[in-house]
């Protein structure tokens, strides 16, 4: 029998860098139609029972066919939006705003402000490149996984596993 998609995608997810976990299920739940994956309260971590709230929704095999499906499609959206292309595009963007914001006279009365400021800006120079390359790494370890478990062929291998008892 094949791994349950759903499974198979939980494991991948549970795997991410909290950096990347966190803005995917943000973003998720963002394109996912309706509400059904928003948290009833308000969460300051959008992974907070994200999971689970995606296994409720697979309550028949062929809504966890559909959850699968669905989930599938749109973290391919998300990891090519934030991968080599896309991805590197805005955070070839950012640092040119950072570099910007960085080269902008400040007050240079040793203000905390200033300092705090000069100190964030230094901070996400570093950042975004790294976060680009965690992202490519994300991306590389979902294809197996999309080729695989969540191909369109093994959904319709699981769904008819499910359907037929085997």
């Amino acid at each position: 029998m094949d791994t349950p998609p759903l499974d198979a995608y939980a494991a991948w997810f549970e795997a991410l860098a909290p950096e990347l976990a966190r803005p995917l299920a943000q973003a998720l739940m963002q394109l996912f139609p309706g509400d059904l994956l928003t948290p009833t309260l308000m969460v300051t971590d959008p992974t907070d029972g994200f999971l689970p709230r995606i296994r409720r929704l697979a309550s028949t095999p062929y809504k966890e066919l559909g959850i699968a499906s669905t989930l599938a499609s749109l973290t391919d959206v998300v990891l090519t939006e934030r991968g080599e292309g896309e991805g590197s595009n805005q955070t070839g963007a950012m640092l040119e705003v950072l570099d910007t914001a960085q080269k902008l006279t400040l007050t240079g009365d040793g203000d905390s402000m200033d300092e705090a400021l000069a100190t964030w800006v230094a901070e996400q120079k570093l950042r975004h490149p790294l976060l680009a390359k965690q992202w490519s790494k994300a991306e590389e370890t979902w294809r197996p996984l999309r080729e695989g478990p969540l191909s369109t062929e093994a959904l319709l291998r699981y769904k008819r596993s499910r359907m037929l008892g085997v």
